[in-house]
């Protein structure tokens, strides 16, 4: 029988085990980040997560990023990169974002060459790709638009996308103003082609209930101007992450089953 303290033991090991804080310098730039093990059902896949927000991405970890931690528990390396604003005094920027995103992938990629299992697992197939959650979607579609090649494909929920409906735009806090507005968004790339033979690699999640990021405003609208797949998460707003319905599709969709 199993005591309290045990079963305790368990429940640490498989929430919270295998996690560790990385920090590399690539051609200069520091990338932080924290790297999420499996450890049984080990996968030849990673992914890149990108977190909305700006909070500490230390604080309160397992509460925030329970959809993080199912992806490892069902055999992903799981990365979650750490922005520049979490550490440093500087305001959140999409433009650095988008260097780190970039530079995460040569962290993850020799770490999972170095722990995948021997059994007839090898870097022959192994890919990368990227789950994002609101700010993570601005950032990370930017960079998936000329990092592609590094990249397998990504799935955003909730991204907010569009800074150019004005009326959607003003709602917005100071700070995410600012941070969309330092750059070109997707939306404006989209309208441009930049998308183009990437439609099959890029899957839009939105809430069907979200008011801050609505998806006729943004991941749905991004959809139809690149012929992405898109997906609405029934009876959820912002929190479509959280949904089994929306980790499920995306799973699927990074396996190939959609």
């Amino acid at each position: 029988m199993v005591t309290f303290q045990e079963w305790l033991r368990l429940q640490w090991e498989m929430m919270w085990g295998n996690v560790e804080r990385l920090s590399i310098i690539v051609d200069g730039n520091q990338v932080d980040a924290f790297l999420l093990k499996p450890t049984k059902n080990i996968r030849n896949k990673g992914i890149v997560y990108l977190h909305g927000g700006t909070f500490d991405l230390e604080q309160n970890m397992l509460n925030r990023f329970s959809d993080a931690f199912s992806y490892r528990t069902m055999g992903y390396h799981v990365l979650l990169l750490k922005f520049p604003d979490e550490d440093f005094p500087v305001a959140p920027n999409p433009n650095s974002d988008v260097i780190e995103i970039r530079d995460a992938y040569h962290m993850i990629a020799p770490l999972m060459r170095d722990s995948l299992p021997h059994s007839g697992m090898t870097m022959v197939g192994m890919e990368i790709n990227i789950i994002t959650v609101s700010r993570g979607g601005y950032c990370g579609l930017l960079a998936f638009k000329d990092q592609h090649p590094l990249y397998n494909k990504i799935v955003c929920f909730v991204p907010p996308l569009n800074p150019d409906n004005l009326q959607w735009f003003n709602q917005q806090a100071d700070w995410a103003k600012k941070y969309l507005s330092q750059c070109k968004s997707p939306v404006y790339h989209a309208h441009r082609g930049a998308y183009l033979g990437l439609e099959n690699r890029m899957l839009m999640i939105g809430g069907q209930l979200d008011t801050l990021c609505p998806p006729s405003i943004n991941s749905q609208y991004f959809a139809s101007l690149t012929g992405c797949k898109s997906y609405i998460v029934k009876g959820y707003g912002h929190n479509a992450s959280d949904s089994t319905a929306g980790r499920t599709q995306a799973m699927e969709f990074i396996a190939g089953m959609i």
